[in-house]
């Protein structure tokens, strides 16, 4: 919408996710790229432009924009447009869902409808990224569900504070806290799906925690996000702000009293063992024990320090009291087996607490047995051997992506050998191959019914990743190619040829970047997202490669009247090497290929 003001005056009222006319997409790009120091655009708030005629244009958006860097070059700039509903947050800060993202290309502005993101904004003290934040940034980047983006600063004028903002995936499903308060109010889990959520929980963490050699330090129900499908229900820890490395181990006792182990109050070191003990409070929890009485303490008007000392001794013993309250289909034998679990994970002692293996194990053997019980014999044998076989090669997969050692297609090898061997001993019936995908959990094997429909699946899997991965690698290759002969040949003296080889460079440095995210743990699921995000961004790099070669080409075409160029034989061969890193031989006239091949330089 434009409304003349003045003479000199115009006002705009821009919706950032709809542009009205081509006028105001020029106006919102030169107002978001020519602000280096503004990083939060404010609806409402009147910011002012001055054309090349030195009129004035003043300009009002419709929703809150933020300035953050992408994900695979900081110095990359895109913006997202945030949706003002809050889906959570507390004191520290908020989170908001993110509408969609504007973005460059060629030049020109554009806004990609993605709601898949959101922003977690954190109001620090002073201007600047904190070393907070960026603690939780680089924790938070090692867990892939995560998607998180580089954090930017900057200054809110409606808080009037210092924020933080922390772009990530915005996590189907909801909180577990929220799941349970249902729960609590209406049974609304059956136990088969406790036990379900109960295993699924433990292996989240082993493969988004332990695995990522850090230390949560702050599990509880607020911080577990649940999509809940059953049979295989998908679990993700977030807010890694109070974690620290396992291995390198910053000492300092973090967490939510209510939740933590004994050594929180202690003033102890916290590491695995006081994470499966948060863990085993949440679990408590899942089969309906009495919650933590810190509520009613703070009903008493207890102070707070007698509430310390109380949690402190709560901590060292606590009781799961009322667990199982109408769970009625849990034998008693079952429940016996579930609350030594669970007693055993909130030991006092923290080498008592067991291993998050012998854990998981336990409560597979529950599951199955539940499984089994009413089935005759000969479906016993057979679904068992589903089971058995799923939680083997869950364990096995689990422990490949452990071990760092391992090449990237020794990796893949080991994937599919483990595959082929455990499959071999599931009876190939499709009743009994449905329930070794489902217990597998692992969405692209679903609705396969052989084993060898199986198997096709897993090899066109990673066959597309390692197509899509050597691809990326061979572009790489032809860039560097490229760039060498650019400096070798000496182009890059010319204003031009200079900035042609640092934008090589650039997308270079992309798909370096890119390509390192096989160093996370290379499980099948992140086969089938890497070969996804590696073919989104190979069609990207290689138009910007051709459309860099097709430039270079020309830059090199117009140095052929310049004496260093085109007086002697090795200026031929420059064209050549430049035409022929580039793909572009047809180019150069016969008489410079001759000159070249006449004297033997290629």
């Amino acid at each position: 919408m434009l409304r003349t003001l003045d003479a000199d005056t115009s006002k705009f009222l821009i919706d950032p996710t709809s542009f009205a006319n081509e006028e105001q997409k020029k106006i919102l790009s030169q107002l978001l790229f020519s602000n280096e120091s503004e990083n939060n655009f404010m609806p409402n708030k009147i910011y002012t432009l001055t054309t090349d005629d030195n009129k004035k244009i003043n300009i009002i958006l419709t929703k809150r924009i933020i300035k953050r860097a992408s994900s695979l070059d900081i110095s990359d700039i895109c913006f997202d447009v945030i949706d003002e509903k809050i889906l959570g947050g507390g004191y520290f800060g908020k989170v908001y869902p993110i509408l969609g993202t504007l973005k460059k290309i060629n030049d020109e502005l554009f806004f990609k409808n993605n709601k898949k993101y959101v922003a977690k904004t954190v109001f620090v003290k002073k201007n600047g990224i904190s070393n907070d934040i960026l603690k939780e940034y680089f924790f938070s980047n090692r867990v892939r569900e995560l998607h998180m983006k580089w954090p930017m600063a900057f200054y809110h004028a409606v808080e009037s504070k210092h924020q933080n903002v922390m772009v990530m995936q915005r996590l189907p499903g909801e909180t577990l806290n929220k799941i349970l308060d249902e729960d609590r109010k209406k049974i609304t889990l059956t136990t088969d799906q406790r036990l379900e959520l109960t295993i699924k929980i433990l292996r989240a963490w082993q493969m988004q925690v332990q695995a990522h050699c850090l230390v949560h330090r702050d599990i509880k129900p607020e911080n577990i996000m649940v999509n809940l499908i059953f049979p295989n229900p998908e679990v993700t820890f977030f807010d890694y702000g109070l974690s620290t490395d396992s291995i390198y181990n910053d000492n300092k006792p973090r967490g939510t009293p209510t939740y933590s182990a004994p050594e929180l109050f202690d003033n102890k070191e916290m590491t695995h063992q006081s994470d499966i003990y948060s863990i085993g409070c949440v679990l408590g929890e899942i089969w309906r024990s009495k919650e933590h009485p810190v509520d009613e303490w703070e009903a008493l008007n207890i102070p707070y320090m007698t509430q310390v000392k109380m949690a402190y001794e709560f901590a060292k013993n606590r009781p799961f009291e009322e667990i199982f309250s109408r769970i009625n289909d849990l034998s008693n034998e079952h429940q016996i087996r579930i609350k030594y679990i669970l007693m055993k994970m909130v030991s006092a002692i923290k080498n008592d607490r067991g291993s998050i293996v012998n854990i998981i194990a336990e409560f597979e053997d529950i599951y199955l047995e539940r499984k089994l019980a009413n089935l005759t014999e000969e479906d016993k044998l057979s679904i068992g051997a589903a089971y058995r076989a799923s939680f083997l090669l869950c364990s096995t997969l689990n422990n490949l992506a452990l071990k760092y050692n391992n090449s990237i297609d020794m990796e893949v090898i080991l994937i599919q050998d483990a595959f082929k061997n455990i499959l071999h001993s599931v009876p190939d019936e499709p009743v009994v191959i449905t329930e070794f995908v489902n217990t597998l959990g692992i969405p692209v094997l679903q609705n396969k019914k052989s084993r060898q429909a199986v198997l096709d699946e897993i090899d066109t899997q990673i066959s597309d990743f390692e197509t899509s991965r050597r691809s990326l690698e061979i572009l790489s290759s032809k860039i560097q190619s490229l760039v060498m002969t650019i400096t070798k040949k000496q182009l890059h003296y010319t204003e031009e040829g200079l900035t042609k080889r640092s934008l090589l460079q650039k997308i270079n440095a992309k798909i370096n970047r890119l390509l390192t995210r096989t160093d996370c743990d290379l499980t099948l699921n992140n086969i089938v997202y890497l070969a996804y995000k590696f073919d989104k961004y190979l069609k990207r790099f290689n138009d910007e490669y051709s459309n860099l070669a097709d430039q270079v080409s020309i830059i090199a075409l117009q140095n052929r009247g310049d004496s260093d160029f085109s007086q002697t034989a090795s200026s031929d061969y420059i064209k050549f090497s430049i035409f022929q890193a580039s793909g572009h031989l047809d180019q150069l006239g016969d008489d410079e290929l001759d000159s070249v091949f006449d004297r033997r330089l290629v």
